[in-house]
């Protein structure tokens, strides 16, 4: 190794280890550390980002205010503030503090940066705006706060997203009656025809299924432009609970042939033997096909699900 390497990997070190120690002090919102750490090497205008395994949200490089902001450090997030840390410094995503601000719920260091300008009408690189991200993370009070000022309760990013879709995807019951409450289209769909009951079935919601066909009329047997209905979603995704819900208490069908889309078929997708097994019992065959042919054995081998794949060949 060069001098010029080792100097390098020393350097790297050396900051991997104040940025630990910086996101020691924002767990515990002392200010007073993060500026001594600041002071020695300047963290407040580089992006997060360490060799350790970290939460899904933080995994895109966030600016360490926006870190701070996600878990409620209000103390630090001020002091950054007062600084002249660059409020549209982003993550690779285009997020920036006020989106993690929403998505930590914290209604502090929102309100805190409501006087900035425009900033509740931020969007991302998808066009999410922080209303869409307290929607996915069932942050209620953070919508109410957007919705009070200015913010409409259907904004659309690029891809036709609700905070309806996203709420029901969480399960965020009270998002989802607030909207309802504030009249709201819930039948809504984004712009590859999916509603938000499919997206409860993505997110396994068994609640927001419930509440949107028996509270909101919207219909379990819609299809989105891929003719997906929930089901179907449930079904490839493995997601059990959903598929239960759909089945015994909002009354779908599993048994399904030649059609475009079929459960059995669907659920060998996600090589989850359990739904396979339930589907079963409800009715469903291995010998059910759909329109082009496809049969629960061609989708399991397709997706290299080997020990469905020997149940299947042992049980048909």
């Amino acid at each position: 190794m060069s001098e010029e390497e080792a100097k390098i990997i020393d350097q790297e070190e050396r900051l991997e280890k104040a940025i630990l120690a910086g996101l020691d002090a924002i767990f515990a919102d002392d200010v007073d550390k993060f500026i001594e750490i600041n002071s020695n090497v300047q963290i407040q205008d580089i992006h997060f980002a360490i060799s350790y395994k970290v939460p899904e949200f933080l995994s895109y490089g966030p600016p360490m205010i926006c870190v701070a902001a996600y878990f409620h450090a209000e103390k630090i997030v001020d002091y950054l503030i007062n600084v002249g840390v660059n409020l549209d410094f982003k993550d690779s995503r285009g997020m920036n503090v006020i989106h993690y601000a929403a998505a930590g719920g914290s209604l502090s260091i929102c309100k805190m940066l409501d006087n900035e300008c425009n900033m509740f009408k931020r969007e991302d690189s998808e066009g999410n705006v922080p209303m869409h991200i307290a929607a996915m993370y069932n942050s209620v009070d953070i919508v109410k706060y957007s919705y009070a000022h200015g913010i409409i309760l259907d904004a659309v990013n690029n891809n036709g997203v609700t905070p309806l879709m996203l709420a029901a995807k969480c399960g965020s019951i009270d998002i989802l009656k607030l909207l309802n409450d504030n009249g709201i289209n819930m039948h809504d769909s984004d712009s590859s025809g999916n509603n938000a009951l499919h997206y409860a079935a993505m997110g396994n919601s068994t609640e927001s299924l419930i509440y949107l066909a028996e509270e909101c009329g919207v219909l379990i047997t819609r299809t989105n432009h891929n003719s997906e209905t929930p089901l179907i979603i449930a079904c490839a995704r493995g997601c059990l609970s959903a598929v239960k819900c759909l089945v015994e208490k909002l009354g779908d069908k599993v048994k399904v042939r030649n059609k475009r889309k079929v459960p059995i078929v669907s659920a060998c997708q996600s090589g989850n033997l359990s739904l396979v097994k339930y589907l079963i019992s409800k009715g469903a065959s291995l010998n059910d096909f759909t329109s082009q042919g496809e049969t629960p054995k061609d989708a399991t081998s397709d997706y290299c699900h080997y020990e469905l794949l020997k149940w299947i060949k042992a049980n048909k």
